[in-house]
């Protein structure tokens, strides 16, 4: 017993010199930070898939034939988005907003507090980054929903490849919908 005692009392000392809560790393890093920002930069921009010249998918005969998402930053965290995608079925749908990073390079829009319809579900959109696209998803409730031709979910990818400079930026920043999405995310 007496030969273990020290190296029990190593161990203890040991723990609680690790476990020190200066030691700790703080949750939200610089690093985090550098590398968000750099994502932004990487994705910010306007992204445009015209049907029927784009691919074989055919435009619908109703409507504008182009998707577009726009992106700009807004902060190391966060961006402004906007989307209008057209449907095979000529359904439009649009959704704009200030989505903040979370993790793994996706950022998500909550629709705040207060906004959303009664006996509907909250929206909340998804975009997530990969290597060649951009990919939306509407968990239910935004306003892209209708556009997979039910209820439910709605997922849609741009290509990254596709990405141009915003030449419209002056028209973007006073659009009504950047000015609501600002205000709604409290941004001013």
């Amino acid at each position: 017993m007496i030969v273990r005692l020290p190296i029990l009392l190593a161990i203890i000392l040991l723990c609680l010199a690790t476990s020190h809560p200066q030691a700790e790393a703080p949750a939200f890093s610089l690093t985090a930070t550098k590398s968000t920002a750099k994502l932004i930069k990487s994705i910010e921009g306007v992204y445009k898939f015209l049907h029927g010249v784009d691919s074989s998918i055919p435009y619908p005969p109703t409507g504008d034939p182009e998707d577009i998402l726009e992106i700009v930053k807004v902060s190391e965290q966060s961006i402004y988005f906007r989307t209008r995608i057209t449907s095979a079925w000529a359904r439009v749908g649009a959704q704009w907003g200030i989505a903040s990073y979370t993790s793994n390079d996706t950022f998500i829009y909550t629709e705040p507090d207060g906004t959303q319809v009664r006996n509907k579900p909250r929206c909340q959109f998804t975009i997530k980054v990969t290597e060649d696209k951009i990919e939306l998803r509407d968990n239910g409730g935004c306003s892209l929903s209708h556009l997979g031709g039910g209820v439910g979910s709605y997922t849609y990818s741009f290509d990254r490849k596709r990405k141009r400079k915003i030449r419209y930026m002056n028209r973007l920043l006073n659009s009504q919908q950047y000015k609501k999405a600002l205000a709604e995310a409290s941004f001013h």
